[in-house]
């Protein structure tokens, strides 16, 4: 009976931070280079292994309710979870891109990362790197891709 009373204390006070690991990445900031906030959500109830994530952007107009005045969004599938979110002028542009950082589940720990764009009330993937090492630069490796592509110069 006693190892039954310790056994369920001990899970009463990890629970909460095991129910915490398995909460979808979702948070909202604000554009460093336009009037506007953009959310990153990855998809509710998908494993945070595989799945998708949503960039949503909206206006600035009320500071209080960042959420409030939606102008566009777009749905990408993603592999591994959210880790980070940057803003980084990658295209030498003067304006910043997204950049969302993902960790692939398993030892190996890869790396891939999407920079979306945005122009106009318009989302764009402007590049994406993956498979890299798990203590890799993304920002660099995305920069890297940019620079090594025509596909992106007018």
């Amino acid at each position: 009976m006693r190892n039954l009373l310790a056994c369920l204390v001990l899970l009463i006070s990890v629970a909460p931070a095991l129910a915490a690991g398995d909460r979808p990445f979702s948070r909202c900031y604000r554009f460093p280079s336009a009037p506007r906030y953009v959310a990153i959500a990855e998809g509710a109830g998908e494993p945070s292994g595989r799945g998708s994530y949503a960039v949503r952007i909206y206006r600035a107009a009320d500071p209080q309710r960042p959420r409030s005045d939606f102008i566009v969004g777009s749905v990408r599938a993603r592999s591994g979870a959210i880790e980070e979110v940057a803003f980084r002028d990658l295209d030498a542009d003067g304006f910043d891109e997204v950049v969302i950082v993902m960790r692939q589940p398993g030892p190996a720990g890869l790396l891939a990362a999407d920079a979306i764009g945005y122009r106009s009330g318009v989302l764009y993937l402007l590049e994406g790197v993956a498979d890299l090492p798990a203590d890799a630069d993304a920002v660099a490796a995305l920069k890297k891709a940019l620079d090594d592509c025509d596909c992106h110069k007018d």
